[in-house]
């Protein structure tokens, strides 16, 4: 009798269902037959109580014992612990395990052990040289202690913390061929358990990376390195895959040949034996045998069957719906194209040029960020989970499949966190500075940082580990040729141009927000598009999304906050015009977080704003407050006709900088690590208010590289901007006119003076008039207190405006001009 049939005797009001049977548990009072019954793949009877009894439980009521879940080969009578452990089951530590199995083959001669992300061992690979040949042993954790045998699927790459960050990493048939890697120098891993094994390892850690898959010199290495490409293949992102064929280029490799005979023996490959040379030429083979292979494609009809098989797990609903929304949450880790952000599910999109919001205007495709539906988030949930529901009563009583309820859809869609769910900061379409000075630039989520980087296949970055001098000159140099035409006022402008370059790479390495980036030129077609399109596609490929300004301050406010949402990263505010600035705007500019009410809908984006603002225009018009919050980088043209102007270095500029994107971003990226690496100097700069963190990073980063200082620029910006306070100073000249005494003047005096002159007229009264028109717009006393007291107790030329004590209402404030001595009065 086989176990099933031995539970099932027990068990007369089971029923048939599918490939297993249901019954009533006999561990509780069942009227609904909660008792699940299969039979697994080594002939043990499966016993589940979906009203959560133990199967120790369920077993002792039936009056059986556990070991009869087990066909009878697999039992051992009397069952005790340490036949248990002799039989390599529930050891306490792996050292016990492995003493276990060196008392059988003897002293080992190889272990690789096996990590999880969290650098936490989960398995060894054991190896014996005996004189009958070698010997492997696996011992593998559990959830009840270590136990010889495979590693429980999926199982993970060896070597796996130190494959997260890499960028490239080659595969290998076998750990001794990892190690070989290693030797030289590379990022190597491996899966367990041999080619015949590969589709049980979990590859997701390499998606998005450049994979060199190396094979050993016969059939099951041409084979494992075949499975592996075609399993790397279908990871999303997908990595650039290139299969190296040892024997190809080594052609006095022995069959059976690997990278560790190479290592031993470079003559296997044309090298002449060595000593310290060696090493470093045997790595130059495999980089050159790199460069000469194509990537893999999967050859058609390839339709994924290698790829590891991962159960959705079970929800079957009851009116528990904690229980019930719990368990779907959880089963929403299994997607890894949902992410949460901002209190919010979400996922990414590549938005296609016309944004549904009209806020954004995108010449090319871009990633996005979007808030999963209910009914998105309904379908997701039927890919991560199998929902079953009770049908029938009593005896009747089975479980089949349902579709998840609009309570638990609408329950999940409104929790503010979910934790099993990954949480994203940003999608990068580039690389990043990190806050350690290391440059993020492997495709895939990056849980440290939170962020995705989304990086094209064919582009190739190369960075200098710790960069000298001469490489930032040469970076510099490079950058600086892409810009060569166009007509900079000064140099001054050359260092802003760096920092808008600089900014967006950067971003993630300091703390608050950037100022906002202005291409400003004297007069039409100098080149301001452009230049700001150079940025953009040496930073992301793509130009730049545009959006379009307005004064109008609730309108402004939900451009800004669809930008948030949609977690755009730079934005391009094209062609100014007229007065710029206001308070809305500002606080964009100062803020590196966003709270507002969601477009179309009552919930509430409380998040990152990861807006790297740019602008361009003729002679841009800067309110005060903005004005300060500005890198301004100008041109002066002076071609009558620009547009006409002829004989440039680069005639086709953007098809150029697409063409050597990859060159060009490296030498950005090598200007941000070389000052990294070198201490992360200071240079005395001028303070920036609100702006610290950037200008303690991206400015001294440019400086660093022998650039003018960026914000040298602002001052003569903030002081053309900066009209109310040439008003102010118009003004406070007529005030010391009209009340030499400084009896002081309430601002309904003032205009009715400035009303009713008086006979004949005093010299400074058209000055008054024409300050309060500028500073009011009209002349009003109620705008003009109130710009007195904006303006209260600042400095003008050693001036200020203030209060006296001398009151003639509670209603009534006089002003008065006092001079200021040693910052007092």
């Amino acid at each position: 009798m086989t176990p099933s049939e031995t539970v099932l005797a027990k068990l007369p009001d089971a029923r048939k269902v599918g490939d297993g049977w249901s019954a009533r548990c006999p561990a509780h009072d069942d009227s609904r037959a909660s008792l699940s019954i299969s039979e697994g793949d080594d002939g043990r009877a499966l016993l589940k109580c979906h009203a959560g009894c133990k199967v120790e439980a369920v077993v002792s009521a039936m009056g059986l014992k556990m070991a009869e879940l087990f066909p009878e080969q697999s039992r051992q009578k009397p069952f005790t612990k340490e036949k248990a452990k002799a039989r390599g089951r529930a050891f306490e530590n792996a050292d016990e395990a492995i003493d276990a199995l060196e008392r059988k083959h003897g002293k080992r001669s190889k272990a690789w052990t096996y990590h999880n992300a969290d650098s936490e061992p989960v398995g060894i690979v054991l190896r014996w040289d005996t004189a009958s040949g070698k010997v492997i042993r696996p011992v593998a954790r559990h959830s009840d202690g270590w136990h010889i045998g495979a590693m429980p699927g999926p199982r993970p790459l060896y070597r796996l913390p130190e494959l997260l960050p890499a960028a490239l990493a080659l595969v290998g048939e076998g750990e001794k061929v990892v190690e070989a890697a290693r030797f030289l120098g590379f990022t190597a891993t491996t899966s367990s358990g041999g080619c015949e094994a590969a589709a049980k390892t979990d590859w997701q850690p390499l998606a998005g990376k450049e994979v060199w898959v190396l094979n050993d010199n016969d059939a099951a290495g041409r084979k494992f390195a075949e499975t592996a490409a075609s399993i790397l293949s279908k990871l999303a992102p997908a990595p650039l895959i290139r299969v190296l064929d040892l024997a190809k280029h080594a052609s006095a490799l022995p069959v059976g040949g690997d990278l560790a005979d190479v290592l031993s023996d470079p003559a296997f490959c044309g090298l002449p034996l060595g000593d310290a040379a060696e090493l470093s030429d045997v790595k130059a083979f495999i980089e050159r045998m790199a460069q000469e292979v194509e990537p893999w494609r999967a050859p058609a009809g390839d339709t994924g069957k290698d790829e590891p098989a991962r159960p959705r797990p079970e929800i079957v609903i009851g009116t528990d719906e904690f229980r019930v929304n719990a368990e779907a949450v959880e089963a929403l880790a299994q997607d890894k194209d949902l992410f949460q952000r901002a209190g919010m599910l979400v996922y990414v999109v590549n938005a296609q040029t016309a944004d549904e919001s009209a806020v954004l205007r995108r010449p090319d495709p871009t990633l996005v960020i979007r808030n999963v539906p209910l009914p998105l988030l309904r379908e997701r949930l039927t890919q991560c989970a199998r929902w079953l529901k009770w049908r029938g009563s009593g005896n009747n009583a089975e479980l089949v499949p349902a579709h998840p309820p609009e309570w638990s859809v609408s329950g999940i869609g409104a929790r503010c966190d979910w934790p099993s769910v990954r949480r994203l900061e940003a999608v990068v379409p580039h690389p990043v500075l990190l806050p350690n000075g290391s440059i993020l630039k492997t495709n895939g989520y990056d849980p440290v940082s939170r962020l995705l980087v989304c990086l094209p296949q064919d582009l190739r970055i190369s960075v200098p580990e710790f960069p000298s001098m001469a490489e930032v000159a040469l970076a510099v140099r490079i950058l600086r040729d892409v810009v060569v035409d166009f007509p900079f006022e000064s140099p001054v402008h050359v260092g802003a141009f760096f920092a808008a370059l600089l900014t967006p790479l950067a971003w993630f390495a300091f703390t608050g927000p950037a100022p906002l980036f202005l291409f400003d030129a004297n007069i039409r077609a100098a080149g301001k598009g452009l230049l700001a399109d150079v940025i953009a596609l040496i930073v992301t490929g793509r130009r730049f999304p545009i959006m379009s300004y307005t004064s109008e301050r609730e309108e402004l406010r939900k451009r800004i906050t669809t930008l948030a949402v949609g977690g755009d990263r730079m934005v391009l505010l094209d062609n100014l015009n007229g007065p710029i600035g206001n308070d809305i705007l500002d606080a964009a500019l100062t803020a590196d977080r966003w709270k507002d009410r969601v477009l179309g809908g009552n919930s509430v984006f409380d998040g990152p704003l990861h807006v790297c603002w740019y602008a361009t225009g003729n002679n841009v018009q800067l309110l005060a407050d903005t004005a300060r919050r500005v890198c301004h980088c100008r041109m002066e043209s002076q071609e009558e006709h620009p547009e006409l102007r002829e004989a440039f270095r680069h005639p086709e500029l953007r098809q150029h900088v697409q063409q050597e994107r990859g060159k060009l971003l490296s030498a950005a990226l090598t200007i941000l690590r070389a000052w990294a690496t070198s201490g992360k100097p200071k240079h005395g700069l001028k303070p920036w208010g609100s702006f610290e963190g950037w200008s303690n990073v991206v400015r001294e980063a440019v400086v660093f590289a022998g650039l003018p200082d960026p914000g040298e620029a602002r001052q003569a910006l903030q002081s053309a901007a900066d009209r109310d306070a040439v008003a102010m100073l118009a003004l406070i000249d007529a005030l010391e006119q009209m009340d030499p005494d400084r009896r002081g003047l309430t601002a309904s005096e003032i205009v009715e003076a400035i009303r009713k002159p008086s006979d004949p007229p005093a010299g400074w009264l058209s000055d008054l008039r024409s300050s309060v028109e500028e500073l009011c717009g009209r002349l009003d006393s109620r705008s003009l207190g109130y710009k007195f007291r904006h303006f209260a107790r600042r400095n003008f030329n050693g001036r200020m405006i203030d209060r006296t004590t001398s009151v003639s209402s509670a209603n009534s404030v006089r002003w008065v001009v006092c001079r200021i001595v040693h910052g007092g009065k």
